[in-house]
């Protein structure tokens, strides 16, 4: 069986829900390391053999289609849900050395040498990247 997601969080989830049934697949699961757009379009074209399995988070299924004017898969019509397995939060942190202690301050460019702020995230191209 082919796991199409990065090598991420959601791919981990993917893992440890499936190893329970790990050993009744022939061939056992293998991940592919690829995510979002590319791994929801490999996921779309795959033979429907039953061997596929799409893991994912909204952010192909329902985020994409307002983000981009046009997908390479069809994100209602080419997949079918078969269960939620993780739920996730995310956060907002700075170092305790940052003079930030509120979201309003942050929100605010610092005071001085603004191409010096920075920012970090899971990937471009995750769901945590939307505000940044």
């Amino acid at each position: 069986m082919r796991m199409i997601g990065a090598a991420s969080l959601v791919a981990i989830c993917g893992m440890l829900s499936c190893a329970p049934v790990q050993a009744e697949w022939t061939p056992p699961f293998k991940g592919n390391d690829t995510g979002g757009i590319i791994a929801a379009q490999a996921a779309a074209r795959a033979a429907p053999d039953g061997h596929t399995l799409f893991i994912t988070t909204n952010t192909t299924q329902s985020a994409n289609p307002h983000l981009f004017k046009k997908l390479p898969y069809d994100p209602v019509g080419d997949f079918a849900p078969l269960a939620a397995i993780a739920r996730g939060t995310m956060v907002l942190v700075v170092p305790t050395s940052s003079p930030y202690r509120t979201v309003a301050g942050h929100a605010r460019p610092p005071p001085r040498r603004p191409a010096a702020a920075t920012t970090a995230r899971a990937s471009p191209a995750s769901a945590p990247a939307a505000p940044a």
